[in-house]
């Protein structure tokens, strides 16, 4: 209002002035007080708009994370040797961090956890065989991506 008030002083001013000019400084007035109006209606609206129901909050749990590197350099040699399924190793580490997330970001309980059956409603059937026998389930190399995936995306 401010800012209404200094300009329409000026444009009496000028009107004052110069006659001839007095038409540009009542639009100007008029310019200024639709932008500070359209201004007030807009910040207003958005005082208005309630909280997003999709806010970003901390989970409350922490998922384990794996030592590394040495851990890491370890499970990526044993990736590199070449054979129809992964190695044991692997699978186990994987059917432990599958069982973690499941628990954490589902609540699953340990009784279901070792349902396989049960477990393949929340996961795939190879994901739910391989947290089903803790790993000791054969894994196919070329399945690996999809529960590599699957685990990411739980």
């Amino acid at each position: 209002m401010q800012v209404l008030t200094g300009g329409s002083a000026v444009a009496l001013a000028v009107a004052l002035l110069r006659p001839d000019v007095a038409h540009l400084a009542l639009r100007a007035v008029l310019a200024m007080a639709l932008v500070l109006l359209g201004t007030h209606l807009v910040v207003g609206l958005v005082r208005r708009v309630p909280p997003s129901p999709f806010e970003a909050a901390p989970p409350d749990f922490e998922i384990s994370s794996p030592e590394l590197p040495r851990d890491l350099a370890g499970l990526a040699e044993e990736l590199r040797v070449r054979g129809r399924f992964v190695s044991e190793t692997v699978t186990a580490r994987l059917a432990r961090e599958l069982r973690i997330t499941l628990q954490a970001r589902r609540g699953l309980s340990n009784d279901l956890l070792a349902d396989e059956r049960a477990l393949a409603q929340f996961v795939s059937p190879m994901a739910a065989a391989l947290v089903a026998s803790e790993g000791r389930a054969l894994l196919p190399r070329r399945q690996l991506d999809s529960v590599l995936h699957e685990l990411e995306h739980l």
